[in-house]
């Protein structure tokens, strides 16, 4: 390999080169809290609400794809690896939002809701972590996907 040339597993990223296994990484910590977010209502019934289950099932998709996406990472699918880490990304957040503010779905989602409502934000860290990891991860997607076009 000649000198100034970058690795076939990195990624020009403005002046910095983001290797696969940062990608795989983001990947990971993003699949974890969304496993611990998630691992703390599966078998409640907040899996069988009208609109809780859906943001469930979309937080274990999302998950799934982000498994699929640091797998493309390894397949050298640069921009499938980026398109899926942010579809992940988009199906994850509604979960941790939920958690942090869940007077906003009270207020969107209206109807017969198991407990009601008693404060508008909670601070939640749990669910606070994770979406500052999916914040991140998306920033790296973003970066990623904007230099592989």
């Amino acid at each position: 390999m000649q000198k100034g040339q970058a690795a076939p597993e990195t990624i020009c990223v403005g002046r910095r080169q983001i290797s696969g296994w940062t990608h795989v990484a983001v990947c990971l910590f993003s699949f974890a809290g969304g496993w611990i977010v998630s691992d703390r209502v599966a078998a409640t019934e907040f899996s069988g609400g009208t609109v809780t289950g859906p943001i469930l099932r979309a937080e274990y998709a999302g998950m799934v794809l982000l498994l699929l996406s640091a797998g493309a990472t390894f397949i050298h699918r640069w921009r499938l690896a980026t398109l899926v880490g942010l579809l992940a990304v988009c199906f994850c957040l509604p979960l941790d939002a939920f958690f942090i503010a869940p007077g906003v779905f009270y207020t969107l989602f209206r109807g017969d809701w198991s407990v009601p409502l008693q404060t508008f934000f909670v601070r939640d860290t749990v669910a606070i972590a994770a979406t500052v990891v999916l914040i991140v991860a998306a920033c790296v997607f973003v970066r990623g996907l904007r230099d592989t076009l």
